[in-house]
């Protein structure tokens, strides 16, 4: 009996503590801690009021980051007791400030030199990851004397050193000519039109943009952190230089090599054609040698061309040279249609004249790697056009090698295409109502001249039956008006006849005047 009391006084007793632990509060979670980040004081040539300030407005920065911005006084303080010891790193050496850090015990320690630069400053400014005994980011950025420009300096700086995988600007080049190469600092960066901006790090960078027949365009471009700059660039024709290129890439693989991807794909090859880009050149007469390279590219095995009349079929009709409803503009629609399309190449081809030479320069892109696999370059007189028509099958014949022809087929362009791009200068309309003409006139004359005869048959007739003069004078006078009608309707009709001989010969039978619209643009 004692037993179970004692288990029952056991259970309530129990039952209590659980309910009392039950209505205890519950403690708060402890919230984590910030890493700390310590500030040394700025040094440099600029005076100490400006060095105090910028300093302190980059510490109110600091707090928006992942760290705790380590007091001042703590930071003097350890930096004192440092000196004592000879370590004052004066120089911004990474591995004394990675010793100081581990003394404060912050995780990352700023330095900063500041130094004048006319109404403003310059801040080089460094970040050492002490516990991943490394530099964490450099940066150099100008600092104006105030205002929102100082501030979002200061933020880019914070940036930069802090996350320099995102302390980015982007740029934007937007070139005239298609096909023009695009270098950035030295790198090839790609060719108009570039679909998307190019991503750089803030500061001044070296932008190169050339052609084949055109000057090279060279200027440097100040890109701002979060900020995009935009460059429109029309090259002019002259001299071509070469662009300047760190790759050691080989510009152009093998035939044979290429020859044998060629053979392995399992589709075929899918080669997107720009219009031709024209200056000084007639626009005809670039639409037309467009024309002609498309062809002379679909008399190849397994390849597959998409023109520019088909690429605006796919952009659609509001694409345009100042944008459309999806916000690019037509070359940009074009580049991003073409690599939707997974194109294995891009031809860009431009004709200019230089002085009394015109330049017929070809360029065949691979646009996956970025980088020209193949180009033509020659010059003709700038009076000839027909002498750019055996370039259009010797350009593709070398840019395209790895490519073989097909069966039964033969590169170079047919003797049509020498009226197609200087067709006779007539149209057959002219022609036609010159024939027409002659042939109404000598009909008419005929029929006068038909009219004459009966009219002289009946004035003979009348003078052998004695007729009066009164009957016969009218009968004279019909006859010589049919018969000066005559004389006139048969003379013109010979006269249109010949002029309709003639302009046969200068006539555009065959409609060549129709197959390229003058103003170089394909239906």
């Amino acid at each position: 009996m004692n037993l179970w009391r004692v288990l029952l006084v056991c259970a309530l007793v129990l039952a209590a503590a659980v309910d009392a632990q039950a209505a205890r509060p519950a403690k708060k979670p402890k919230a984590p801690t910030k890493p700390q980040i310590a500030v040394i004081a700025f040094e440099g040539l600029a005076p100490a009021a400006a060095r105090s300030a910028v300093e302190t407005e980059l510490r109110t920065l600091l707090p928006t980051t992942d760290y705790a911005v380590q007091p001042a006084a703590t930071t003097a303080a350890t930096l004192d007791a440092v000196k004592k010891l000879g370590l004052a790193c004066d120089s911004g050496d990474v591995d004394c400030l990675i010793r100081v850090g581990a003394l404060t015990g912050a995780a990352v320690v700023l330095k900063g030199q500041l130094s004048t630069n006319g109404d403003g400053f310059v801040l080089d400014l460094v970040a050492a990851d002490v516990g991943g005994l490394r530099e964490r980011g450099r940066v150099r950025v100008a600092v104006p004397a105030g205002g929102d420009e100082r501030r979002a300096s200061l933020e880019s700086a914070v940036i930069g050193v802090l996350r320099p995988e995102a302390w980015r600007g982007q740029l934007r080049v937007a070139v005239s000519q298609r096909g023009a190469s695009i270098v950035v600092d030295g790198v090839p960066r790609g060719f108009a039109p570039l679909s998307s901006p190019i991503e750089l790090t803030p500061g001044a960078h070296a932008v190169f943009v050339g052609l084949e027949g055109f000057a090279a365009w060279k200027n440097t471009v100040e890109v701002r952190y979060a900020d995009v700059v935009d460059v429109d660039v029309a090259l002019v024709p002259g001299l071509t230089e070469q662009a300047p290129s760190f790759s050691t890439r080989p510009a152009s693989a093998p035939p044979e090599l290429m020859s044998a991807q060629v053979r392995d794909r399992r589709g075929p090859m899918r080669v997107v054609v720009y219009d031709v880009e024209a200056a000084g050149v007639e626009p005809r007469v670039a639409a037309a040698i467009g024309t002609f390279l498309v062809a002379e590219l679909r008399k190849r095995e397994h390849v597959s061309v998409l023109d520019s009349g088909e690429l605006r079929a796919l952009v659609g009709q509001g694409a345009s040279t100042t944008g459309d409803a999806r916000g690019c503009t037509e070359d940009q629609c074009f580049a991003e249609v073409a690599e939707a399309l997974g194109a294995d190449a891009v031809v860009v081809t431009s004709l200019t004249q230089i002085e009394a030479q015109t330049v017929f320069g070809l360029r065949r892109i691979d646009p996956a790697k970025q980088e020209v696999v193949g180009s033509f370059v020659s010059r003709v007189a700038s009076g000839d056009t027909t002498a750019l028509l055996p370039l259009v099958g010797q350009s593709i014949e070398g840019t395209f090698a790895d490519v073989p022809l097909r069966a039964g087929l033969r590169a170079g362009v047919d003797d049509k295409a020498r009226h197609v791009l200087v067709p006779p200068p007539l149209p057959p309309l002219l022609a036609g109502t010159l024939t027409a003409g002659a042939v109404v006139a000598g009909g008419l004359g005929a029929a006068l001249g038909g009219s004459a005869a009966i009219t002289w048959t009946q004035h003979a007739a009348g003078v052998e039956a004695r007729a009066s003069n009164e009957r016969l004078a009218p009968l004279a006078a019909t006859y010589n008006l049919l018969q000066l009608g005559a004389i006139v309707g048969v003379g013109a009709g010979v006269v249109l006849g010949s002029a309709a001989a003639i302009t046969g010969a200068f006539t555009d039978w065959e409609g060549y005047n129709d197959a390229i619209p003058a103003s170089g643009v394909r239906p």
